[in-house]
């Protein structure tokens, strides 16, 4: 697997990693306003925040290692985002909302172990 470094410049992270069709592949999950490549360095460039830290998740996930960025970042960005969303949601619907993105969300059905348990935890939190 390939071992990406992550620095954080100007509100953004850079990632640098040798070529790799899969960690591109990756990083162009994240939506096209929020992610940059910067040919005269070599580097992609991604707006801090839910986007950067999605496609941190996904590296690791792919068995990736990700070097450089400070993990309580990386474990704030992305371990809320289900307790923000649910929280935003009326308390009237947020069993609804809680099952619609456990179809989705759920290992079973293509998603990830690691975000059907953050709205799990973010469910039993609220």
């Amino acid at each position: 697997m390939t071992t990406i470094h992550i620095r954080e410049t100007d509100g953004r992270y850079e990632f640098r990693f040798p070529y790799s069709p899969d960690v591109i592949g990756i990083i162009k999950t994240a939506p096209a306003y929020s992610r940059e490549w910067d040919p005269a360095r070599k580097r992609w460039l991604i707006d801090i925040g839910p986007d950067a830290s999605a496609v941190i998740d996904l590296l690791v996930d792919h068995g990736h290692t990700v070097v450089g960025l400070p993990e309580q970042r990386r474990t704030a960005d992305s371990a809320t985002w289900a307790e923000e969303l649910l929280t935003a949601c009326p308390p009237h619907i947020r069993e609804q909302v809680y099952r619609a993105l456990t179809k989705v969300l759920h290992p079973d059905a293509g998603g990830t172990t690691k975000l059907q348990q953050e709205l799990n935890d973010a469910r039993q939190h609220l």
